[in-house]
């Protein structure tokens, strides 16, 4: 497991440069402008970087569960702006909420502006979770985030009205490489990384995650971390 482990972190590593060059290089081609392609070209390089975009995100997903299992993830605690990373994470999937015309209500609590904690542990649980509560709600669908301090904890909220976790996956639901029956019938697209590197995260920031879900009515995922992380 171990040898294991070392050769997809080692190989995810590697993979990541000639994927950050074919993203450039479908970029650039996009930046030209309408005048040098034509419609079916436009199509087919918009085509190239969401492919390359999906294999990105494949990959940094595979290089994040090794680290967990290797266990070479070292915290680096800083002070982190709670509502601008929310913030950041909406806004880097408004094209998404968008395109399914989702609204996102998010409830604040005021008394909690800065939290001690690793920036991207944090980043990747939110994301992974909000991703999530869009990618399984029907179109015109709410997705609620929360976050609130209880006692010496941040409590972060996310709730969607989707298509929920049936009973009998539940069970399984934080397992590394399993999907619900339901999200792999309607939404073949996915990994069964996110919940397992949500867990791992949560664990690494000396917190944890929980869940509530009913088929066809939604699912809210609950995590709790310290204020202030100590290392």
């Amino acid at each position: 497991d171990t040898a294991k482990s070392e050769f997809v972190s080692l190989a995810s590593h590697q993979l990541r440069t000639p994927i950050a060059g074919m993203r450039w290089s479908a970029e650039l081609l996009l930046m030209d402008g309408a005048e040098s392609l034509s419609k079916q070209q436009r199509r087919y390089a918009d085509r190239l970087l969401s492919n390359v975009q999906r294999m990105a995100n494949l990959v940094d997903d595979f290089l994040q569960v090794s680290r967990f299992d290797l266990g070479t993830r070292i915290l680096q605690p800083e002070v982190v702006d709670i509502q601008k990373l929310i913030n950041d994470v909406v806004g880097e999937q408004s094209l998404m909420t968008s395109s399914k015309q989702i609204v996102v209500e998010r409830h604040v609590d005021d008394s909690v502006s800065e939290i001690v904690t690793d920036e991207k542990l944090l980043r990747m649980i939110v994301t992974n979770l909000y991703n999530n509560a869009i990618k399984y709600s029907h179109n015109g669908g709410v997705v609620e985030i929360t976050y609130f301090r209880e006692g010496e904890d941040l409590v972060i909220e996310i709730k969607d009205y989707g298509m929920g976790i049936p009973v009998e996956d539940q069970s399984r639901i934080f397992t590394k490489v399993f999907r619900a029956s339901n999200a792999l019938r309607e939404v073949p697209d996915g990994t069964g990384l996110g919940l397992y590197i949500v867990k791992k995260a949560a664990q690494t920031l000396r917190g944890r995650v929980t869940f509530n879900s009913s088929e066809n009515v939604g699912t809210t995922f609950t995590v709790v971390i310290p204020l202030t992380l100590s290392v």
